[in-house]
Formats: C-alpha cells, structure tokens, sequence
C-alpha cells in the first residue's frame, strides 16, 4: 500500500509541473501581456516567473528601441530601479554578519564618526543602519538634488544635515533613496576598513557595485546584469530607457541624465535580464541558495530582510486593489529591509516596486507555494497599474485561481472598478492664456531698456537676478542672462532651463531646455532691496528648499564639513580592529 501511496505521490508532483511549465502558461502570459502594452504604449517589457522554486518562463516583449525595432529577448537589459534596495541591504547585512563591533543597529555616528551630523540632535545620535534601511528618518525624498553631478556619495552624509525632517523619526514612513546612497556610502567604507585591516595589498575594489557583484551577481550566476552608471546604453543588448506621454507617443531619455541620477547606486543602479532574474527569484524563495543550492546568504538573513519593522500608512498603498470595490485584495501593510509586506487572496505577500525615468520594474513572492513574478518595462506605468494587474492575473494561473483579471481589463485597469486616476507627472502646468501673455509681453516691449529691464510689476532689472546660488543640501545654481533672447537661463548639475516671469509676484516658470526626462519647475525670487535667494517650489512635494545669493552664504559650512572625513579615517582604524 506504501509503494501505492508514493506512486500517487510522484505523479501528481509531475503532474504538478507539467501544468506550470506548459507552453499554455506562456499563451496566456503572452495575451495579457501584449494587450497590457498596446493599451499604455509600452514599448517593451521582460518577465520572469518561478513556481515551486522552478524558474517557469523567462521572456522578453516588444522592441529594445523604436528605432531599429529589434526584439527584446531573455537576455535583454532592463534598469530594476528600486529593486536595488535589497540588493543594497542583502550585501551590507551579509558584510557584517561576522562583525564584533558593528550590526544593523549600530548608529551612522558609531560608523562614520563624531562629526556626523544630521538635521537635529535625535538623528544625528541615535539614527542606525536599520533606520536608514526602513524609511524612519522623516526626511523627504529631495530627489531634485541628484541632478547635481558635484553630488556624490562621499559628499552626501555632509549635505544630508541641511535637509529638515517633516516627520517623526521612526514614528513615520517617509521614502527616501538619499537615504539608500548613504548606505552606499557606508557600505564602501566598511569593505574598503575590511580589507585594509587585513592587509590586503591590493584593496582597489572599493565601490558598491563591484561589492554587489561579487556577493550577489557572481555567486547566482547573473552574469548579465550591470549597472546605470557603467551600461552602455547604446549597446545592442539593452532596453532603451523611453518616457511615453498620455498620448502614448515614446521619446527617448537622456543616456547621460541617467549617470548621474543613478549614481547614488543603491537606490536603483541595477540593470538587469529576466534570465538573471529568474535566478534571483529561485534565490528569494528558496532561503538564499542559488541554482547549485549553495547557500549565498543566510536564511535567517533572508527572513529577516522580509519580516515587518515599520507600519505603512493606508496613503502608502500603491494601487487600488482592494475589496469590495476588486474582487480580491492585494495588500503592502508593512514595511521591512527593502520589502513590502502584505497579502494577496490572503497569502501571505513579498513584494517591491522601482520606478525612474525610463524604467519600470515589480517583483511579487508568495512564500507559502514558493511563486514569484518579476517583471520591468520601459516607459511609464502610472499608479502600477500594468504591473501589478499583471502580477495577479500571473498569480492566479500558478494558484490555479479564476483569474479576475484578463486581455480586456488588463487594458484598462483599474477601471472598470476604479475611476482612472489623474497621472501625476514632474511637470508644470505653465500659463497658456494667450491673452495674458500678450498682456506681459506687451509690458516686457514697452519698459525694456537695453534689453534687461523686466516689466513695472517688478520694477527691477533681469540682471538683478543673475548669479550664482547655494543651498548646504542641494548645492550651487547658477542663473544667467541671455542678452540676445532677453531670456534667464538657470543652470543646476546637468539640467539647465529658461525662465520666464508668470506675472505674479517675483515667479517664474523654470521650463527645463534638452532632452527629457523634463524637469519643469517654478522658481519664487525674495528680495529687500535686492534679490537675495530663490524658493525652488517644485524641487520636492514635502519640502521648498531656499538658494541664497553666494554674497549670502557663510563658507563655514564646508570648512566643518572636510573635518568629519578627517575623523572618518582615525575611528575606522580603530573600529574594524575586531572585524
């Protein structure tokens, strides 16, 4: 009867796969998939999906570029944008598993010195990797200030002080990828400590991503996967980086622009094929073992790096499925080491998403069958919604579900049970009123003189605005005058833009000059008796950061801010003796 029982057994696991793994799964992928495209205009998309542990299907769709139109394969790279995070914090808790001085709640002060400082006492004191790891610092995203190509992840923890919380420290979710370049940092110094420490004679493998490569990529065998900052963009193998517009018309972004916004690396450099996915996904649900079932991290590392340390606001929620208004819920309640944590039909959930310019990316786990979807795309993907009706419709074939989402909705997700939420883009709606700019230019024509007068609402020259511009936090801008345009221009890192007066105040419209992403933004000037700063109100949501004119500043700031790498290099020392 034994031997019965196990014949039962073996057949209905390999009946069991055969059903996962048969080409109608890759049909009806394929369906969705393609109508999820045409309705959005997304150019291309891969996708990795595991099953019982068992890499499943792996595919690309559409064209790497809408110039040649060559096909997107397996092979293709695609940016994972904040998908990096766990890379990030999977190499750093690997790093410190065998420290006798430091852990995750070691504080940033402890790691990098006295000298550090954040913007208040608390922080500076008592803020730990783990804080940083989890969104507790209250800071604001600021991600305008990685446009600055003089920002870099040496710099950064001394600019870091000049930007103020608007939220209780770890009593508050407030997502930051500046606070994810910093680990970058740490993570770059402490394997640069390790290594001298134990006189390593060469110790020129210093930064982050030839850390991740060789504790992650090497050991699962992602041997295509790179970086941002080192890609060829132009190369035949890669997914050009597209923003496609509401009437789904696609332009291609700035190779360059991209540099320099990934260069904080572990926010979201990584670039990535959906076979080397694939890998990392068997890794993610099969407690850490790569393919050959070494064990590259540890599994209480990996469990930990899932489990729940910070609540989720309901705002937080990043698409609207939830019943009764769907007919399942899909749920991010809390947060942990560069994962959500949630519920789908009500199993239990993993899960991340990534968006940046260009690229768009998801990964979903559902521990308890060993499945998971990843899945990344260029072009725009607002409110998730091709991402994630896509992973529930995949979810539910490899559950054996009736799916609740198909070819039809999939297009129009999330109607027909939600309203289609406006898409909120970083653009400024810019005076159009063809009366009103008349009227403006109308006054421009008539009181200029010399070309650099403004008109009598200001009662000061365009000249009076120009100069050059400083913010502790997010660095030098400088504006100038065009004297055969009559126009401002402002220059910030890599970004330059036209300014014209909006007729209110002392506002003008910044309208970003170059290749997109377009960065549009509105600038309002202070001035006594002369011009003095600048409030840039569309550099972040939460917070208006104010450049004062250079007569203004006190060079103070930078003098202190030299010391603390001084004092880096003395605690170190004497820290990592015990590593």
């Amino acid at each position: 009867m034994s031997l019965i029982w196990l014949g039962v057994f073996i057949f209905l696991l390999s009946a069991e796969k055969t059903i996962c793994q048969s080409p109608n799964l890759e049909l009806e992928v394929n369906e969705l998939v393609y109508a999820g495209m045409a309705a959005r205009g997304i150019p291309t998309v891969s996708l990795a999906v595991v099953h019982n542990g068992t890499v499943v299907l792996t595919k690309g769709y559409g064209v790497k570029d809408i110039i040649t139109k060559s096909c997107v394969d397996a092979d293709t790279v695609f940016g994972i944008a904040s998908l990096t995070k766990a890379f990030t914090n999977a190499v750093l808790t690997k790093m410190l598993r065998n420290s006798s001085v430091y852990d995750l709640s070691s504080t940033i002060k402890t790691i990098l010195g006295q000298n550090t400082t954040f913007n208040s006492t608390l922080l500076s004191n008592f803020a730990t990797l783990k804080d940083l790891m989890v969104h507790a610092m209250g800071i604001p995203r600021n991600n305008f200030m990685r446009l600055d190509n003089e920002l870099t992840r040496e710099n950064l923890m001394a600019r870091l002080q000049y930007l103020p919380s608007t939220k209780e420290f770890r009593g508050s979710f407030v997502y930051s990828d500046l606070m994810y370049g910093l680990l970058t940092h740490i993570t770059e110094v402490l394997h640069f400590f390790k290594n001298l420490l134990r006189w390593h004679i060469s110790i020129s493998t210093l930064l982050w991503e030839d850390i991740v490569a060789s504790e992650i990529f090497q050991p699962l065998d992602m041997a295509n996967s790179t970086f941002m900052t080192r890609v060829n963009f132009s190369s035949p193998n890669v997914a050009a980086p597209y923003y496609v517009d509401k009437n789904k018309q696609a332009t291609l972004i700035d190779a360059d622009f991209l540099r320099v916004y990934s260069s904080n690396g572990g926010s979201g450099a990584i670039m990535s094929t959906a076979n080397d996915m694939g890998k990392y996904l068997q890794f993610l649900v099969n407690g850490g073992k790569n393919q050959e079932g070494k064990q590259v991290v540890e599994t209480s590392e990996l469990q930990a790096a899932f489990a729940p340390l910070a609540a989720l606001p309901l705002s937080s929620q990043q698409y609207p499925i939830a019943k009764p208004v769907t007919p399942v819920t899909m749920s991010t309640d809390n947060y942990g080491l560069g994962w959500r944590r949630g519920y789908y039909r009500g199993y239990k959930m993993i899960q991340h998403t990534g968006s940046t310019h260009g690229y768009n990316s998801m990964i979903t786990i559902l521990p308890h069958s060993g499945s998971a979807v990843y899945t990344a795309l260029s072009g725009y993907d607002g409110g998730y919604s091709f991402r994630a009706s896509l992973h529930c419709a995949i979810l539910d074939l490899l559950l054996h579900e009736t799916p609740w989402i198909n070819s039809t909705t999939i297009a129009s997700f999330p109607s027909p049970w939600v309203r289609a939420a406006r898409r909120k883009r970083n653009t400024l709606n810019v005076v159009n009123n063809e009366e009103k700019d008349g009227y403006i230019a109308k006054k421009l024509a008539e009181e200029a003189e010399d070309g650099v007068w403004c008109d009598n609402i200001l009662n000061m020259s365009l000249i009076s605005f120009t100069g050059n511009y400083f913010h502790g936090a997010y660095g030098k801008a400088n504006i100038t005058l065009d004297l055969a345009a009559n126009k401002l221009k402002m220059f910030y890192g890599i970004g330059k833009w036209n300014l014209s007066y909006t007729g209110s105040d002392l506002e003008f419209n910044a309208d970003w000059l170059g290749q997109p992403p377009s960065y549009d933004i509105q600038l309002k000037f202070l001035a006594k008796e002369n011009v003095y700063g600048f409030e840039c109100l569309d550099c972040d949501p939460k917070y208006v950061p104010t450049f004062y004119r250079h007569q203004y500043v006190s060079s103070s700031s930078n003098n202190n801010n030299n010391n603390a790498y001084i004092f880096v290099v003395v605690i170190f020392f004497i820290g990592f003796i015990n590593l």
